[in-house]
């Protein structure tokens, strides 16, 4: 009888272990599946009004953008929308204050709602001040930093 019960205890502990070890597995999985992401889900999926101005800025430039044509505003947009991104609890050591750095505000009926920083180690954050939150990410897909940079390059000739 004492055999017995021991191995009832034993069979029922292997049973919870198991158990245990396949909850672990599929909530890391889950975790897993949500750190990649997209612009689009991130940022635009989110607002429900035309954007009103994008405003650049660049850590290695003095002058700033603005950006109002819908027809700039749209194919800037259209560029980060198709960004895929991983998101990262913190910045590479590759950041530093001698980064450069560009930023891009949108504006959505004239208030400003999101603020992302480009890196060009093919880093970005964005900072959503409805939700007051800040997220870090790694881009994932090809991203040319010059699609970005061009406008200072226009203002310049």
């Amino acid at each position: 009888m004492l055999i017995i019960k021991r191995q009832f205890i034993i069979s029922t502990g292997i049973v919870i272990l198991l158990a245990v070890i396949v909850m672990g597995i599929i909530l890391r999985l889950d975790s897993i599946n949500h750190t990649n992401t997209t612009f689009d889900n991130e940022v635009l999926n989110n607002i429900k009004s035309e954007i009103s101005a994008l405003q650049l800025f660049s850590t290695s430039n003095e002058k700033n953008i603005a950006l109002k044509n819908h027809n700039e505003i749209e194919q800037t947009i259209n560029m980060l929308s198709s960004l895929e991104l991983k998101k990262i609890k913190k910045f590479s050591s590759q950041i530093s204050v001698d980064s450069q750095v560009y930023s891009i505000v949108i504006s959505i009926q004239n208030e400003i709602t999101y603020y992302i920083n480009l890196f060009e180690n093919n880093e970005l954050s964005i900072t959503n001040f409805k939700k007051d939150s800040i997220q870090r990410y790694q881009i994932e897909s090809n991203f040319d930093i010059k699609n970005i940079t061009k406008y200072w390059a226009a203002t310049s000739e």
